[in-house]
């Protein structure tokens, strides 16, 4: 490739750089707009809204996207926010008071609780695309999530371990996760996000087209 090719606005190394700009962008914008905590669920909507249509390069304007589906899904996204912290602390003190206690049982149900963690983030995994997607209830959203990582293991398998990345690599080695800690805190959620939005695409093309 001659060194004037680089420059052109059809070359690869031009869209690479800019799906990454992209990706870096509506990392910061989701981080910004998940500050005030009751806020998450939007946030993350609108990041999957903007994701999956950057999945299939169909996105041009990247910050009108995510506030305009940020806006839209900010009131259906409270309760699934309120339900998606309060499955988390809960697990978050089972595991703790499990984790203190040396018994074989508690040992049989701090199984139990990571067979419930892979599930919910089995079902969260889908709940915030289905929502950035589809107009339905909160109910009839969480249900689809879990019909369709139920319908759809391999992909779910894959969305799980996406999404657990981080905290694996923190568990496992926590020096060198410190390291790029905040490489992962201003790009990583992004990243995630790209990733999955491919494989859900093309599970959603199974009911309708984008």
């Amino acid at each position: 490739m001659a060194a004037k090719d680089i420059f052109q606005p059809d070359n690869l190394f031009s869209e690479v750089m800019t799906k990454i700009f992209d990706i870096l962008l509506l990392n910061i914008l989701w981080l910004i707009c998940c500050i005030p905590i009751f806020t998450f669920g939007a946030s993350t909507t609108a990041l999957y809204y903007v994701m999956m249509k950057l999945a299939r390069d169909e996105e041009n304007g990247i910050v009108r996207g995510f506030f305009k589906a940020f806006k839209e899904n900010f009131r259906q996204s409270l309760p699934i926010t309120g339900l998606f912290f309060l499955f988390a602390a809960v697990l978050t003190v089972d595991f703790h008071v499990l984790g203190q206690n040396g018994t074989k049982s508690a040992s049989v149900m701090y199984g139990g609780c990571c067979v419930l963690l892979v599930f919910g983030a089995a079902v969260f995994g889908y709940t915030f695309p289905l929502l950035a997607r589809f107009e339905n209830t909160v109910k009839n959203t969480l249900v689809n999530g879990a019909k369709i990582a139920a319908a759809h293991l391999p992909q779910t398998a894959v969305m799980v371990v996406i999404n657990a990345a981080p905290l694996i690599w923190f568990l496992m080695s926590p020096d060198t996760f410190s390291v790029i800690f905040w490489i992962w805190v201003f790009a990583g959620e992004g990243l995630s996000a790209f990733l999955i939005s491919k494989i859900v695409v093309r599970v959603f093309d199974k009911f309708i087209s984008f």
